[in-house]
């Protein structure tokens, strides 16, 4: 494939590759906006995308005017067009303009209930809604009514059946007897044992024991034959005797009612706040009591927020924390020991509370780990190399 090229200087270069100097930037169209009105000219301002504006305008005709006459109509739903002969409103060609007092049913998609808007003979609009004329025909007969609404009444005392016309149906009356005794029928009321008059009374009902059949065997009679009750308890008019003859204390003997009316022989002890309850202890309950130390109390659970010294709760000798809080050394990595590692932040009171090697673990057997100002000595086994991290405490 041919290539392009053209010599700049002494060296060749494609063609495709050379570029002018890039060009200055475009300004492009931000808005057009109407801006005024005057007349039928309108105004409109251009805004560019560097915030420069210019305008121009755009004269409008003028609204047509001018006059004439409608002279037809197209066809249109309920319309039939052609040419208009008379000046004047144009309407359908209804009987009367009269509105009617009636409001229009609702419509409905019932099949076979749309009937078309048809002129009549004499050019006026209407409907025609079929109907059938069934041919029945009721006259009134004797004490047999029919009022101008159409309301069969009749007042016939005899039984008597009415012949219907044709495609009728026949009518059957009753007779005055049969109309009492349908008139004086109730509902049917509850029985009512408690009722004495009306519907609910219950006739004929028994008020005696007697009037049932004693068909368990009740006994209807009895004489006491007891022999451990003598004669003489078994008279309505009993024997009297003196306290003295059979023994009692005389009517006029007083009762002490209270405790304060008796001599206290048993030296029993009153006092006046006493609550008796059934709660009483026992041997080992008073046993258990008797060995309780004087001054003793309740336990109470140690509180390390409590300051008050004479406090149940508070915790005496508590050890200084912030002593305690651990200085962390990190070794670089090391592949044999013993060795000494320096910390300036280790003094000869810090203790090795806590070891954690690197992975893979190098150690092969226990580690010594000892302190003097500013050093960490390490003795022990190790194969290859590995990284630690040492947590110091300060000793107590």
């Amino acid at each position: 494939m041919a290539v392009l090229k053209v010599k700049d200087g002494s060296s060749w270069q494609n063609i495709d590759s050379i570029k002018g100097d890039k060009g200055d930037t475009g300004t492009s169209i931000v808005s057009v906006t109407k801006t005024g009105s005057q007349g039928l000219t309108d105004t409109y301002t251009i805004l560019f995308s560097d915030n420069t504006t210019t305008t121009f305008q755009v004269k409008n005709g003028e609204n047509g005017q001018g006059s004439g006459s409608v002279t037809s109509v197209d066809t249109g739903v309920g319309l039939t067009g052609g040419a208009i002969t008379s000046s004047g409103t144009i309407k359908a060609d209804l009987v009367s303009d009269t509105y009617s007092t009636e409001a229009s049913e609702t419509i409905t998609q019932t099949s076979g209930r749309q009937y078309a808007v048809n002129p009549d003979a004499n050019g006026k609009l209407s409907v025609n809604v079929p109907w059938t004329d069934e041919g029945k025909t009721y006259t009134a007969g004797t004490n047999v009514q029919i009022s101008a609404s159409n309301v069969i009444s009749a007042t016939d005392t005899t039984y008597e059946s009415k012949t219907a016309a044709s495609g009728g149906t026949a009518v059957s009356l009753v007779t005055t007897g049969e109309k009492y005794t349908w008139n004086q029928a109730e509902p049917n009321v509850q029985s009512d044992w408690n009722a004495t008059s009306g519907d609910a009374k219950i006739l004929n009902k028994p008020t005696n024991v007697s009037a049932f059949t004693n068909d368990a065997g009740y006994l209807t009679s009895f004489t006491e034959t007891d022999p451990t009750v003598p004669s003489w308890a078994k008279q309505s008019s009993k024997p009297t005797y003196t306290a003295s003859e059979v023994g009692a204390l005389p009517d006029t003997t007083s009762i002490p009612s209270k405790t304060s009316d008796l001599t206290n022989d048993s030296n029993f002890v009153a006092d006046a706040s006493y609550v008796h309850t059934d709660n009483n202890y026992t041997s080992t309950e008073k046993t258990k009591l008797s060995g309780i130390a004087a001054g003793a109390e309740v336990n109470v659970q140690s509180d390390w927020n409590q300051t008050d010294s004479t406090a149940d709760a508070y915790i005496a000798n508590k050890p200084d924390i912030e002593s305690l809080k651990a200085l962390v050394v990190t070794l670089a990595s090391f592949s044999s020991l013993p060795a000494t590692f320096y910390e300036s932040a280790v003094t000869a009171d810090h203790v090795c509370i806590k070891a954690e090697l690197g992975t893979p673990s190098a150690q092969t057997g226990d580690w010594t780990v000892t302190t003097s100002a500013g050093e960490l000595n390490i003795s022990g086994s190790i194969s290859g190399s590995t990284t630690a991290t040492l947590y110091l405490a300060i000793k107590q």
